[in-house]
């Protein structure tokens, strides 16, 4: 029974939070200050190569016979990554970026300075309480806030970073670029940084294993889990 209480009051907690979404001097953040690890996994795939992230996580596919590694604890955590492997927050380029023109570069962190605050959005509700919405070159994309994390647990997860948390938020994160598949969510922590140059950057600081059994629900309710742990 007292699981069953406990579900129910992270649910309702989960719906009801004040703010559809993050708002950073009067205006709302867009989807895209807040990066989620791709479906292929390409963009982590880069960063573990480019700063020589160890990958020790590895499977073996006798079908195609081919071994793959990554780092889990990068993908869970990338929060304890800047500021020690990943040595600076600028974007890198792709080794894909002669093939792929238009995602010459990547980043994991987003500066402040490079988001288009004019985009149009809307709030929704997208079956789990109101969020923003937005649609570009025809990609749904939908993030909702969860819960707010004290500035003191934001700098905890980023225990390497020479910088400020000024602001941090649970999110659900998602997007739909079309097909069958539907919408990809993944809920994660992110925290608003003002770095000692006194640029602010939105990080990924932390985000919560998915069940594919259960498509889009341990994400969240992982990340509930947690936030009623730090109370």
């Amino acid at each position: 029974m007292k699981k069953i209480i406990l579900f129910a009051s992270l649910l309702i907690t989960f719906n009801v939070y004040a703010s559809a979404g993050w708002e950073y001097k009067g205006k709302i953040l867009p989807n895209q200050s807040f990066t989620k690890e791709w479906l292929s996994s390409d963009n982590f795939e880069e960063f573990e190569e480019h700063f020589k992230i160890e990958t020790k996580d590895c499977w073996t596919s006798e079908k195609y016979g081919f071994t793959h590694c990554q780092s889990e604890d990068f993908r869970n955590n990338p929060g304890k990554y800047f500021g020690k492997e990943i040595k600076d927050l600028d974007p890198i380029k792709a080794s894909w970026a002669d093939t792929i023109p238009q995602r010459n570069y990547i980043s994991l962190a987003v500066s402040i300075d490079a988001i288009n605050f004019n985009q149009p959005h809307q709030i929704k509700d997208h079956g789990y309480g109101e969020g923003i919405f937005q649609k570009i070159d025809g990609v749904e994309m939908f993030y909702k806030i969860i819960g707010e994390v004290t500035t003191e647990h934001c700098m905890e997860l980023a225990p390497n970073l020479s910088g400020i948390c000024k602001q941090s938020y649970a999110l659900w994160v998602g997007d739909w670029h079309g097909g069958s598949i539907g919408y990809q969510f993944e809920a994660g922590i992110y925290g608003l940084f003002e770095l000692e140059n006194g640029k602010e950057y939105i990080i990924p600081l932390k985000y919560f294993p998915r069940d594919y059994s259960k498509p889009n629900s341990f994400s969240r309710i992982g990340a509930l889990d947690y936030l009623e742990s730090l109370n």
